[in-house]
């Protein structure tokens, strides 16, 4: 699948489109404008003829002109159809924010329906229950939560988890994000699709994961030997190490996690950096990004600092580790 229309997209189109504070498709409008969007933006909601400005029309099937990214607001349910719709109008792919599919008992049937619709077409799919993804680098914040302004710049991220995306975004780091991708339940295209499609973008020079399941081993560590070809750092921060940690990823995405010391040997063996936590993934994120952080081949620490304490403290965690 080309996930290129989701990650760079020209046109896109709000499925569910209101104007009601705190609802997901409100937030993306807003966050459009605010990002200075420049492609065509059109609604779907068959109650409405236009939201903030925006045209809209009643069905998928009557936008003016096929879009590149559908992103879906509207109850699970309804979902799979406006999906098959999206791949009938020839719509490049969707952004799916609703929630209650396999996360849920209740919601199993329908992320089956979803995904026997996106495989009819070959639609590539973001989510669902996701945040939806944010293309800095072409003003398309497809995203379900509000944004503050962003700077871009080289790091990507993919994320099973919407609220590990939202923190990133609103981090006081000085991040400078190329593109935010919230994954959610992957119900069609997974982490390692989407690092591989990162991986062939322009401007991409590094890219935090946070995974809460193994994956698809041998795609992951493709996409992975791609980024280091690309000369592209990755951190990766998995979660499930323990019981507990499990327990959360299964109910939050329907994730099974497996045996840690495997999944990190086989990011290591690939190229990639593992990650303690949260704050880790986003500092080594960011210095993988930069270019001369990466040359050094043969081991060699150095560190610069106006501080004795900080000196020493870096000496004691450099032994460490």
């Amino acid at each position: 699948m080309d996930l290129r229309p989701l990650l760079a997209p020209r046109s896109i189109a709000v499925v569910g489109a209101n104007d009601k504070a705190g609802s997901y498709a409100d937030a993306v409008l807003r966050n459009l404008a605010a990002a200075g969007f420049e492609g065509p933006v059109w609604g779907v909601n068959p109650k409405r003829s236009e939201v903030h400005g925006r045209e809209c029309v009643p069905t998928v099937a009557e936008l003016p002109e096929p879009v590149d990214a559908v992103v879906i607001a509207i109850p699970a349910a309804g979902v799979p159809a406006v999906v098959h719709e999206a791949g009938e109008r020839g719509c490049g792919g969707a952004i799916v924010l609703s929630a209650g599919f396999g996360e849920v008992e209740s919601g199993r049937a329908y992320e089956d329906e979803l995904r026997r619709a996106a495989a009819e077409h070959s639609l590539p799919v973001c989510g669902p229950n996701g945040n939806g993804i944010v293309a800095v680098h072409v003003g398309a914040a497809a995203w379900g939560d509000r944004l503050a302004p962003l700077e871009p710049g080289g790091v990507a991220m993919v994320t099973q988890s919407g609220n590990v995306g939202v923190n990133a975004l609103g981090s006081r780091r000085g991040m400078r994000w190329h593109t935010v991708v919230s994954t959610g339940n992957e119900t069609v295209c997974n982490t390692a699709d989407w690092l591989g499609a990162l991986a062939d973008l322009d401007g991409v020079r590094s890219v935090a994961l946070f995974c809460e399941n193994d994956g698809d081993g041998a795609a992951l560590a493709e996409a992975l030997a791609a980024c280091a070809e690309r000369g592209i750092g990755v951190a990766v921060l998995k979660v499930g190490a323990s019981e507990a940690g499990q327990r959360a990823a299964s109910a939050h995405t329907g994730s099974l996690a497996g045996d840690q010391r495997v999944f990190r040997a086989l990011i290591e063996e690939a190229g990639g950096a593992c990650a303690e936590d949260f704050h880790d993934l986003l500092e080594l994120a960011k210095a993988l990004a930069e270019p001369r952080a990466r040359q050094a081949k043969d081991g060699g620490l150095a560190v610069l600092t106006c501080s004795g304490g900080d000196s020493g403290v870096a000496g004691d965690e450099a032994t460490r580790l």
